[in-house]
């Protein structure tokens, strides 16, 4: 018989990075970043499964445009504590996140070159592009200046 334990069922756990609010589950106290990495791990965990055969330690992390230094800090003590790579060798900081908008912006772009999805935008010149990221509960918007290399 399946069983549910809706008492320990986090939801919107992005919004509450950066606050330093704790969340108690079963008399256990866990950070955002705490959360945010048990989810984490389970997605690297999940891709050995998955066709790949191994758990990756690098990631690429997509963080909504209006995070701030704090909530972009605990998001990457989350991939640490999960076990992905933060830091290069000498210890400096890597560049593992992209604002949202710009990774659809990103995908857009790689789904046109692939065929995936007919071009539906010239990019043979510049282009200016405003870009509409509609989350749960987010609004990001942003323009970018996109010129493409021929080909």
């Amino acid at each position: 018989m399946l069983q549910h334990h809706s008492s320990n069922v986090v939801k919107s756990v992005k919004s509450l990075m950066g606050t330093g609010q704790v969340i108690t589950i079963d008399g256990k106290d866990y950070t955002p970043a705490e959360i945010s990495s048990i989810i984490l791990k389970q997605i690297a965990l999940s891709s050995r499964h998955q066709n790949l055969g191994t758990v990756p330690n690098d990631a690429v992390i997509t963080i909504p445009a209006s995070f701030d230094t704090d909530q972009t800090s605990d998001t990457s003590k989350a991939a640490e504590m999960a076990g992905f790579r933060v830091t290069e060798d000498d210890g400096s900081p890597r560049n593992i996140f992209l604002r949202e908008p710009v990774a659809a912006l990103y995908d857009f772009l790689s789904r046109q070159d692939s065929g995936e999805i007919p071009r539906s935008l010239d990019f043979s010149g510049s282009k200016t592009v405003l870009v509409f990221d509609i989350g749960g509960g987010t609004l990001d918007i942003s323009l970018h200046e996109v010129t493409r290399n021929p080909e």
